[in-house]
């Protein structure tokens, strides 16, 4: 039987040490509850990342970058993390966040590598690279910076892991990122933004006040890439969101 406690300004689900190793609850780990009917609620482990796991998440992408591929060994790299790292790094290895590769079949072992970093090395061995399209309409979540220039990240785990990856590009200027009121982080290339930045603007120009679609359809991109767009926009202080996505061109105001 569980109890509702009361503790400082919150509430706490009391069981006891039978009941949770009966239900399987493991100490640490945090637990969703949802109510689904009068009297009825459901407890699920959660899905969401807590803020240490993120922390370890990117001291260990910043460790792969900085590391030589000596210190990238198999076997070898586990040793420099403390076992709290080694579990989270085998979750990201797990997820594909992190990958081992080898040079040639005459190294016995593999080094590690950042997800990022092999799909840039792979880029390099397959030829011609793609041309980028950001403009063909899909769910948000599919768009990648490989083929489309932008990406759509909902969580913030997951957002930090790709900046850290990525911090060469950033500090080099070749990719910018944004988080906007709804809670999703943005990224873009520069060489899209640029390009759309000026197409979008036109369309402001011609038409003070405009929705996102019809904006889409006007600068002949996706909702999603002029949503991007919209948002580094606002943040230059060139247009302003009256109703969700629903846009004013501040110039002419």
């Amino acid at each position: 039987m569980a109890f509702v406690n009361r503790r400082e300004k919150g509430l706490v689900i009391a069981l006891s040490g039978k009941e949770s190793k009966e239900l399987g609850l493991v100490e640490g780990k945090r637990y969703d509850l949802k109510k689904t009917g009068e009297g009825q609620w459901l407890l699920a482990e959660s899905k969401t990342k807590d803020s240490n796991e993120q922390e370890l998440e990117l001291k260990i992408l910043e460790m792969l970058g900085k590391e030589g591929l000596k210190e990238r060994v198999e076997g070898k790299f586990e040793e420099k993390l403390s076992k709290e790292e080694q579990a989270v790094f085998k979750k990201m290895i797990d997820k594909g966040e992190v990958v081992a590769f080898k040079l040639s079949d005459k190294y016995k072992k593999a080094v590690y590598k950042a997800v990022e970093e092999e799909k840039k090395s792979a880029q390099k061995t397959a030829g011609p690279k793609k041309a980028v399209d950001a403009t063909k309409e899909k769910p948000a979540d599919e768009y990648s910076l490989e083929e489309n220039g932008i990406m759509v990240i909902k969580d913030a785990g997951h957002a930090n892991a790709v900046a850290a990856s990525m911090q060469g590009k950033i500090k080099e200027g070749e990719i910018k990122g944004i988080k906007s009121f709804d809670g999703l982080f943005y990224v873009i290339t520069s060489e899209l933004y640029e390009k759309f930045r000026e197409k979008v603007l036109k369309v402001f120009k011609s038409n003070h006040k405009i929705g996102l679609a019809e904006l889409a359809k006007k600068a002949g991109a996706s909702k999603t890439l002029c949503k991007i767009v919209c948002e580094f926009l606002k943040e230059e202080g060139e247009i302003i969101e009256k109703r969700k996505e629903s846009y004013g061109f501040i110039s002419e105001e």
